[in-house]
């Protein structure tokens, strides 16, 4: 999402995740901004990772919800979102799923991290 003007990319983070999951998260790392076309445009990107404790009242609310858009905030409401719980370890295969048997069409920055977990995790074994 966008950053506004009162927010660093942090809180925008925290925000955008809630409204778009209905979850509350607390940040763990903000990465220096990264631009997605240098030399195009001067828009560029942070990673912001979130921990999201499922034990807290409101998430678990959420969560049992499943993905329903009841508690989306906003505009996100009719965005035609549909909230999805991934495994965090074989997320790419679980992502090449989705595109195959229902044809979801996958934000690219998510299938560059699932690639980039999945690296990680064939390093382990």
């Amino acid at each position: 999402g966008l950053i506004d003007s009162d927010e660093d990319p942090a809180q925008a983070a925290k925000r955008e995740f809630k409204e778009e999951t209905g979850l509350v998260g607390e940040v763990i790392s903000v990465s220096p901004p990264s631009f997605l076309s240098p030399g195009l445009t001067n828009e560029s990107a942070c990673m912001v990772r979130l921990e999201v404790d499922m034990t807290l009242p409101e998430n678990k609310q959420n969560y049992s919800k499943g993905t329903e858009n009841d508690n989306l905030e906003g505009c996100e409401k009719d965005r035609g979102l549909e909230k999805l719980m991934l495994p965090r370890v074989g997320l790419l295969g679980a992502l090449h799923g989705l595109q195959q048997k229902d044809g979801v069409k996958i934000f690219a920055a998510l299938y560059s991290m699932a690639v980039g977990m999945s690296v990680g995790e064939g390093a382990q074994k």
